[in-house]
């Protein structure tokens, strides 16, 4: 119910692989999250659903990789990648690009990602174990959806009315999305229109459609798993919402943000 963003952004990365000829294949979600899109974009999609140890699960992707020809790359999008896994990768010979959000642990991959607004690659220094390593850093290497590439200018026109959009990732959204609302409704005038947009997989989301429609008046539109989502980020005038990888599509639309952190690595 959580960690919806990795999923997200491996799966527009692999889109974007899939366009440039690349052969992909997705190891580790459950079935149960693959989407019609995927189909196209994966060759195959292997769930693995335990984790027993760092070595046996790097043992187990290492076994995925080799079974295809040609050059293989691995993308790590884990934050349970720790220092064994990383030997047990380096002694096998494949390359991989690792995500990464805090450079605090020591790095031996081939390219680490952090495409926080925040970092550095000073951040950096001391943790790259290898002296031939590549670090992608900032905004400019987020990894967003292909309807994010082309989303058309900004215009700010004064209006009567409103939009707020309120979400708080894919997953389970912990409550946040009825406290923003239980907050804001009572304290804001009629013409504040709100927009919550949930994915089909928050638990909460019967308990958010019952409470919106006994109490919020007409003045919230839910979204569950909304198939295209960058016009409602472009119809919205601000958002409320998790600092997860959804800022980065918020931002490729000109979208003002109030970040709520739900989790540890969005502090």
């Amino acid at each position: 119910t959580l960690g919806f963003g990795h999923l997200m952004r491996c799966r527009a990365l692999a889109y974007a692989l899939n366009q440039a000829g690349a052969q992909c294949v997705m190891v580790g979600p459950s079935l149960e999250y693959r989407l019609p899109v995927d189909l196209e974009i994966f060759d195959n999609w292997i769930p693995r659903s335990t984790w027993n140890s760092s070595q046996e699960d790097a043992e187990y992707l290492i076994s995925c990789a080799t079974a295809y020809q040609g050059r293989t790359i691995i993308i790590l999008d884990d934050y349970r990648i720790d220092e064994p896994y990383q030997h047990t990768l380096l002694k096998s010979g494949l390359r991989w690009l690792q995500f990464d959000s805090r450079a605090d642990k020591p790095l031996w991959a081939d390219w680490v990602l952090n495409a926080s607004p925040a970092a550095q690659k000073e951040d950096y220094i001391g943790v790259l174990q290898r002296s031939n390593a590549r670090i992608l850093v900032g905004p400019q290497y987020a990894v967003l959806r292909p309807e994010f590439s082309s989303v058309p200018p900004r215009t700010y026109e004064k209006s009567d009315s409103i939009d707020v959009l309120v979400t708080f990732g894919g997953g389970d959204d912990r409550g946040a999305i009825l406290f923003t609302l239980k907050t804001l409704l009572p304290a804001t005038s009629s013409e504040i229109h709100y927009h919550v947009m949930s994915g089909g997989q928050n638990p909460r989301n019967m308990e958010i459609e019952r409470w919106i429609q006994s109490t919020a008046n007409g003045r919230v539109t839910l979204h569950v798993n909304p198939e295209n989502v960058a016009p409602i980020f472009l119809d919205c005038d601000i958002a409320i919402m998790a600092g997860g990888t959804t800022t980065f599509e918020a931002a490729a639309c000109g979208l003002p943000m109030i970040l709520v952190a739900i989790a540890e690595n969005q502090v």
